[in-house]
C-alpha cells in the first residue's frame, strides 16, 4: 500500500486501527500531520482517550513499513497541512513531522522492547510531488 499525503494519513491510521493487517509493506508518503504512538498524547493527535489506548504496538512496529518524506517539502508556509497547536507540536513542515513520527515509533518500541521494521527515507531535493515521490515509493514496494 502506498498512501501519498491525504493518502498517508489514511494509511498511516489504518495500519494503527486495523488489526491482522493483510500487508506486506506500507509508504507512508508526506502526510500533513500523523497520530502518533504516543500514549500520553491525545487522539488524533496520539493515542490517548481513543480505541488506540492500550493497544499492543508490536504487531505494528513488525510491519514493513517505509515513512517517506522529500528533504524539500519544508514549507513552513503552506496552507495545505494542519497549523493548530498540536499539529504544529509535530513540526512545522511536513518533512519535520515525518521525522517526529518515526522517532515516536522508533522510541516507544525501543521502550516495548520489540522489534522495529520501520524505515525513514529521506528524498533529496524533493518537495511535495506525488508524480515525483511515486517512482521511489515503488522502489521500496518491490526493489
Amino acid at each position: 500500500m502506498i498512501g501519498h499525503s491525504g493518502g498517508a494519513q489514511f494509511a498511516h491510521r489504518f495500519l494503527l486501527c486495523k488489526r491482522q493487517l493483510r500487508l506486506q509493506k506500507l509508504v507512508i508518503s508526506a502526510a500533513g500531520w500523523y497520530t502518533a504512538t504516543d500514549a500520553a498524547v491525545n487522539f488524533p493527535y496520539g493515542q490517548k482517550n481513543s480505541i488506540l489506548e492500550g493497544v499492543d504496538l508490536a504487531p505494528v512496529f513488525a510491519q514493513k513499513v517505509f515513512v517517506q518524506v522529500g528533504t524539500a517539502d519544508n514549507s513552513t508556509n503552506t496552507t495545505s497541512i494542519r497549523r493548530d497547536a498540536q499539529a504544529e507540536a509535530q513540526g512545522a513542515s511536513r518533512l519535520a513531522r515525518a521525522q517526529y513520527f518515526f522517532q515516536k515509533a522508533n522510541n516507544r518500541a525501543a521502550a516495548l522492547a520489540v522489534p522495529f521494521q520501520w524505515e525513514l527515507h529521506l528524498i533529496a531535493g524533493l518537495g511535495h510531488d506525488f508524480n515525483q515521490s511515486l517512482p521511489h515509493s515503488a522502489d521500496l514496494l518491490f526493489p
